[in-house]
């Protein structure tokens, strides 16, 4: 194992100048194709181990400062309000959500050198021709996936043909140029990848290409113009196909109890999970805080278990869930015999697993991005989809959702509502109603604005709001807490200040 280690750090120090980072020439030149070659040759590649090393990135989309954050903070789902002095952080979290951020921003750079880390290791393992067929599968799968992220939240990409001379300079895709290359790359992997199922969810799998392909086209219009979408009609005839593929394979349905998808149990009692980060009840995760953000993120110091008091939902969100939809709120067992919560929403006031009275924890409707006087700990509806692992909260097993069956559903819907098929597209977005909602509340028709509402009370905190908005025209709009309409350039967010420095192919996006 002696040469597999010494390739890892050669080829960690080549990702780090691809980051922005200096390094020696000579330290640069030693990850030539030809040292590559020869360690393959000499039997000396652990392809499993290069493959871990692309799964691990997938970690970066758990913490609560990363991409997750990006996508999230500033849509009309989440406030990070500075509470005195905690979670001021510079104003890094208050820039987000009031559309004020700039280049020089923390979690943007280190969420777009994460993500370039996950495609860099990905493409890593295509050079190698010996290598087997189903590494390479979920090789090029992850690095298609860590790319439409990237393309998603950047609105281009660098790349190197897997085995080019490092010391050449990426060359930098965007628009139709990078959704059609990633659609081509996702097909390509798409043979040779695991048959996709419930058991096959912690891993790449034809049913997470089939959603991969899905979000791509369904998505396709708006990468190339952010300002106006386009859907064409063979693009969402190709969502629905790939769509259609996962609904036909008969592996997934809806969750009878909705809280299920996001339990430390999820891999076994989740019925929709098609691609996830897999998690163990008490072994650690490769870095930054893991799945257990989602909860210390928005609970109060005074609960079990004890919180970060940070992230908040808004009220006009809030608003948008009958009193009877699970989703809003739900008396989980096990969270309400160890926490003395519900899972969905946190409002009023909050009590312990004995149904005593948490002093002075009463959370308000109320929530502004600075707030102030004696009540500033409590402001802010709480968030609790993912529920705690209360026997190892800080190791929890709680596999992380990247693609789920109900979102499937939705996407096809879209996109045949968008095709003007929206006798077709009711009877999906009803059935989630129907599921999620006693009794039964269907839509009597379905528009693009109570399908983006749906989507929302669907998906809440997983990740999709910022591209859902963007997608439907509503991201820039003014809200209570972000007054007045963004500026077009926060469509996208800027490159990296590190990563212009390295690759003069990189171009700084308009306006920043």
């Amino acid at each position: 194992m002696k040469s597999i280690h010494k390739f890892s750090v050669l080829f960690t120090a080549a990702i780090l100048v691809l980051s922005g980072c200096s390094l020696d020439e000579e330290l640069r030149s030693d990850i030539s194709k030809e040292t590559a070659d020869k360690l393959s040759e000499e039997g000396t590649l652990d392809y499993n181990a290069m493959l871990a090393a692309a799964y691990n990135s997938t970690y970066t989309f758990l913490t609560q400062d990363r991409i997750w954050s990006l996508q999230e903070q500033p849509s009309d789902e989440i406030i990070p309000p500075t509470r005195g002095g905690n979670w001021d952080d510079n104003g890094d979290w208050r820039v987000l959500h009031a559309h004020k951020w700039n280049s020089e921003h923390t979690y943007i750079t280190q969420s777009f050198n994460e993500l370039l880390t996950g495609a860099y290791n990905s493409l890593n393992i295509l050079q190698f021709e010996e290598a087997p067929a189903d590494v390479k599968a979920q090789a090029r799968f992850l690095m298609a996936f860590y790319y439409y992220h990237v393309l998603d939240i950047w609105g281009k990409f660098p790349y190197r043909e897997p085995g080019s001379d490092l010391l050449q300079l990426p060359v930098t895709m965007e628009g139709a140029e990078a959704v059609d290359f990633l659609i081509a790359q996702t097909e390509q992997a798409m043979d040779a990848l695991p048959s996709g199922s419930l058991a096959n969810a912690g891993k790449a799998n034809k049913n997470a290409a089939h959603a991969l392909l899905a979000k791509l086209y369904l998505n396709r219009g708006t990468f190339n113009d952010r300002t106006a979408p386009t859907f064409a009609d063979a693009d969402m005839d190709k969502v629905v196909a790939h769509c259609d593929a996962i609904i036909s394979s008969a592996q997934y349905n809806l969750t009878d109890i909705y809280f299920n998808n996001f339990t430390p149990d999820n891999s076994t009692v989740s019925t929709e999970n098609i691609f996830v980060t897999p998690n163990t009840s008490g072994v650690g995760q490769p870095f930054g805080n893991g799945i257990q953000s989602r909860w210390f993120c928005t609970l109060n110091y005074a609960h079990n278990p004890s919180g970060w008091n940070g992230f908040a939902t808004l009220g006009e969100f809030y608003d948008k869930f009958s009193d009877t939809d699970i989703r809003k709120h739900y008396e989980d067992p096990v969270a309400e015999a160890n926490g003395g919560f519900n899972m969905g929403f946190l409002i009023g006031q909050q009590y312990d697993k004995d149904g005593n009275a948490l002093a002075n924890v009463v959370y308000t409707r109320e929530v502004n991005l600075i707030e102030k006087g004696t009540n500033l700990d409590f402001t802010g509806i709480r968030v609790m989809k993912y529920r705690p692992d209360f026997a190892l909260p800080f190791q929890p097993g709680n596999d992380y959702v990247h693609f789920r069956y109900a979102d499937i559903l939705l996407m096809k819907a879209e996109a045949l509502l968008r095709s003007g098929n929206s006798g077709d597209a009711l009877p999906l977005v009803n059935e989630i109603r129907n599921k999620r909602i006693e009794p039964d509340a269907p839509f009597a028709s379905l528009t693009l604005d109570n399908l983006l509402d749906e989507r929302g009370r669907e998906l809440y905190w997983e990740g999709y709001r910022r591209q859902d908005l963007i997608r439907f025209g509503k991201f820039l709009d003014s809200r209570p807490t972000k007054p007045g309409v963004s500026d077009t350039r926060y469509l996208v967010f800027p490159i990296p200040d590190a990563q212009l420095a390295v690759n003069p192919n990189l171009k700084q996006n308009p306006g920043y």
